[in-house]
């Protein structure tokens, strides 16, 4: 295995974590069996880190996620949990959140490392002291580890 000299291995706890990410009912399957993607999340969530999908380390934030979507004549629009009874889903991940950077709504993808031309940033947050929001821009960095439903 051949390893460029400008790249330096590092070995940290908190490369990984368990986050939760919330959704719609009808968009679990999918996520089960073929990971999450982008693709669920553009124009259902605000995008406040970029084109990401969107996780958290707070069980109130991820069941916000999961109210379902009414399509009327003023748009979309969220109903509160009152207006339409529904279970939640919450899916636990694994993810490879590795080096981050605080995001903004403009990204397509992480930013570049400090002084790399190539390299970026895995992950982004909402800040940088105590993230509870992680926007992760590869689908592949995250595994789905259980299924937790509610009402």
């Amino acid at each position: 295995m051949c390893v460029s000299p400008t790249w330096k291995i590092t070995y940290r706890d908190d490369v990984e974590r368990r986050l939760l990410h919330g959704t719609l009912q009808v968009n679990v399957p999918s996520f089960l069996n073929g990971g999450l993607k982008r693709s669920f999340s553009q124009n259902v969530n605000s995008q406040l880190l970029g084109n990401c999908y969107y996780s958290t380390t707070r069980m109130e934030m991820a069941s916000d996620f999961t109210k379902e979507m009414d399509i009327g004549r003023v748009g979309m629009r969220r109903h509160s949990i009152f207006e339409v009874p529904h279970p939640k889903s919450v899916i636990v991940l694994k993810c490879l959140v590795g080096e981050y950077c605080v995001g903004n709504n403009d990204l397509l993808e992480p930013p570049l490392l400090p002084g790399h031309a190539v390299q970026r940033f895995d992950s982004v947050v909402n800040c940088m002291h105590n993230p509870s929001v992680f926007g992760i821009f590869s689908d592949y960095h995250s595994l789905p580890i259980y299924l937790l439903t509610f009402f």
